[in-house]
């Protein structure tokens, strides 16, 4: 592996981090830039290897994502890009569900963008191919991206195992909601020659918005459970990963040396169920695995609800003496 560390402050603490990971930061460049896309683009070409992709600070990878993704290619040689699910943490470091945009389905691409960016992997030929990030876009550069390989004919490669987690939360450019990522998406899915489409993109993406950032997203995901289960209802969408057919199986994972002594999960009407780490505590809705690395540690719980979904969660949240913990 070989990293890139393109930091556009003068922070000493990352200097710091950057030096502790020097056997595998081989380059650094800490100060201004041209914005996000040209400083991806930077590292990208510091680099020489065989797959890329690019990591924000509010994100992380799996423990075991770049193993997984490494299998992947080398059990699909003509596979160009590789892509997987994504957990959604919010401002408190609880889990509020996996990524509910992301498809199995890459024609939908064209309307929607349906890949988490920090879980999509992708062989240097196919960028090469292709161009990198164009420096101009500052919101829909990956969409771009993925568009742009989905048109040149390569080959994706979905996994439904998550592969990152992704931060959302107000203040970040994910929340943001403005006229310049409304135009940036209004061109990029206007290419596709469709003004309906066009039209139902932008819809989606304000209703989103609404959903998940603004004052009334308690009531708006109150009432999409509705439609959807004809009650009231959270909806956090808790997918099914994997070859489970029954519940969700739902990959947990930490760094740091200060282990979780327990589960918080706060069920949809806001009664709270505390599990211990310890699978022979499990109750029977629910079941637990421990996974030690080197790094990390995985905590694999299945919550046994028959059917697509599992009972609504509002979130997951690691505790350490009754604290949550990150």
């Amino acid at each position: 592996m070989r990293v890139a560390l393109c930091d556009a402050g003068d922070n000493n603490a990352c200097k710091a981090l950057a030096e502790e990971f020097a056997d595998i930061v081989e380059y650094r460049r800490h100060g201004p830039d041209a914005g996000q896309s040209a400083a991806i683009n930077e590292g990208w070409r510091a680099l020489d290897g065989d797959v890329y992709s690019w990591l924000n600070a509010d994100d992380y990878l799996a423990p075991d994502a770049l193993e997984k993704v490494d299998c992947l290619f080398t059990d699909n040689p003509k596979a160009d890009i590789v892509y997987g699910q994504s957990l959604i943490i919010d401002e408190e470091d609880a889990l509020i569900g996996l990524h509910p945009a992301v498809s199995p389905d890459i024609s939908d691409i064209t309307r929607s963008n349906i890949i988490s960016q920090p879980s999509c992997f992708y062989r240097k030929t196919a960028l090469d191919d292709v161009g990198v990030l164009k420096p101009d876009q500052h919101y829909v550069m990956d969409w771009d991206l993925w568009l742009r390989f989905y048109r040149a004919g390569k080959t994706f490669i979905y996994t439904p195992e998550v592969l990152s987690s992704v931060l959302w939360e107000r203040g970040t450019k994910t929340s943001s909601l403005n006229s310049r990522r409304m135009a940036e998406i209004r061109a990029l899915v206007a290419s596709s020659g469709k003004p309906l489409t066009t039209a139902k993109t932008l819809l989606g993406f304000t209703l989103h918005h609404l959903s998940e950032y603004s004052i009334v997203a308690p009531l708006m995901k109150r009432l999409i459970g509705l439609r959807k289960s004809g009650a009231f209802q959270a909806h956090h969408v808790w997918k099914a990963i994997g070859d489970k057919r029954e519940g969700a199986h739902i990959p947990i994972y930490w760094y740091g040396e200060e282990e979780p002594t327990a589960i918080r999960i706060v069920n949809a009407d806001a009664s709270v169920t505390d599990l211990p780490l310890r699978s022979e505590n499990a109750d029977q809705e629910h079941s637990m695995q421990i996974i030690k690395s080197p790094n990390a540690s995985f905590l694999h719980l299945s919550c046994n609800t028959p059917g697509n979904y599992a009972r609504p969660f509002e979130k997951i949240m690691l505790m350490t003496n009754s604290v949550p913990s990150k």
